[in-house]
């Protein structure tokens, strides 16, 4: 099968998703330091983007980002601040487990859905077009199967796996950075 730049940026996209795991070990060390962290992020990407719309380049960063933006995306992109402000409520208002188990998800099952939904996705969701069945699918199985590793239950393991599935399928473009985590992490809370 041939990668189209469009499977390559969205590849590409999801490397840098998995970064959000991260997060973790720096959140339950300080918060404070987590939050300076994600601003300090935001405030870079907005100085690049600006400088970049002005011609310039920044070595090293401008690769990177201009390798992650869709071809559709002209603009700032809103899918990193989406995932930043996800990661903020997630570990500011919830424990750590139920917060890790909103960022697993983030992280690692929602490049499954893309992955697959673009390598093999050819059943569409009616409710979500450009999303697959195949996609949604992935992202349940591998949530259903880490969430174990956080010491959830089978059959809480299960619930959120669906939630998380259910919440990617969403057509809400870039706003599932958001509210993965923060819907996961919120059921996940009851456990």
């Amino acid at each position: 099968m041939q990668l189209t730049e469009e499977m390559r940026k969205e590849i590409w996209r999801k490397i840098l998703h998995m970064g959000v795991i991260l997060v973790l070990p720096i959140a339950a060390i300080s918060k404070g330091v987590l939050i300076l962290g994600i601003v300090g992020l935001a405030v870079l990407y907005l100085v690049h983007e600006s400088h970049v719309q002005d011609g310039g380049s920044i070595p090293l960063i401008t690769p990177a980002i201009q390798k992650a933006k869709r071809l559709s995306e002209k603009k700032i992109a809103q899918a990193p601040f989406m995932m930043g402000i996800g990661v903020l409520i997630t570990v500011l208002i919830f424990p750590l487990k139920p917060a890790a188990a909103g960022l697993i998800q983030l992280a690692f099952a929602d490049m499954a859905a893309a992955l697959v939904g673009l390598l093999w996705g050819r059943h569409h969701l009616p409710h979500s077009p450009k999303k697959s069945w195949e996609g949604s699918g992935a992202f349940f199985v591998l949530s259903f199967f880490l969430m174990p590793l956080l010491s959830y239950s089978i059959p809480a393991s299960f619930l959120l796996a669906l939630v998380g599935a259910t919440i990617e399928s969403l057509p809400y473009k870039d706003w599932d950075n958001l509210f993965i985590p923060v819907g996961v992490a919120a059921i996940a809370s009851f456990f």
